[in-house]
């Protein structure tokens, strides 16, 4: 899968768009083994004003956050919509934890402005785990500004899709010129199972 970023007012995608590009990580609703495993960012053009690429690390989150907000987002207590910017017939509602110790490493599953709290939860669970949630968010603003990265014209940046979020300064559209191309890379046998989520955009 390839698709390049750049501003475009035809597209509705929102890493078209010249506003901040919120914290997230690509399609954190899809099973572990069809998530892309990394996003590979590759510039076409970069000159001008050029807006950094945002990176918050989950092992750093996860060192700020106090034993309460870890083990809140550790639960099943999220849920986003998805499909309505994906063509599906039908969207679906999916449900899982913000974060996921596996061996020595953990995985952050996040969206800026996809995923909710659960709002079924008791109003005091609600505000608990919706706490845990914002911090979540606050703290990636915070360690993505510190870790940006303006990607150059001919440099290729590899972000572990699970192990860090990224995001995107605001784009000024008139004093910077920049296309990137986006690649996904992982495992051979999980392409069947996430590429139906995508649109196509001609054969191979």
């Amino acid at each position: 899968m390839l698709t390049d970023i750049r501003p475009n007012p035809r597209s509705r995608e929102q890493n078209a768009q010249p506003e901040r590009l919120g914290m997230h990580n690509d399609f954190p609703f899809i099973a572990d083994r069809s998530r892309p495993g990394f996003i590979v960012l590759v510039t076409h053009e970069a000159s001008g004003d050029i807006p950094r690429t945002l990176l918050a690390p989950a092992d750093a989150i996860v060192e700020q956050l106090d034993d309460e907000t870890l083990a809140c987002l550790q639960q099943s207590r999220y849920t986003a919509l998805v499909g309505t910017k994906l063509a599906w017939p039908e969207p679906r509602r999916f449900t899982f934890p913000l974060l996921v110790r596996t061996g020595d490493q953990w995985r952050v599953l996040y969206h800026f402005d996809s995923i909710n709290t659960d709002p079924g939860l008791s109003k005091a669970e609600f505000e608990r785990f919706d706490a845990a949630r914002r911090r979540l968010g606050a703290l990636a603003d915070e360690l993505g500004a510190q870790h940006g990265h303006a990607i150059r014209k001919g440099e290729a940046l590899v972000v572990p899709n699970d192990h860090y979020l990224h995001g995107r300064e605001r784009m000024q559209a008139e004093r910077s010129n920049r296309l990137i191309f986006r690649a996904y890379a992982t495992r051979p046998d999980a392409r069947p199972v996430w590429e139906p989520l995508m649109i196509r955009l001609g054969d191979e």
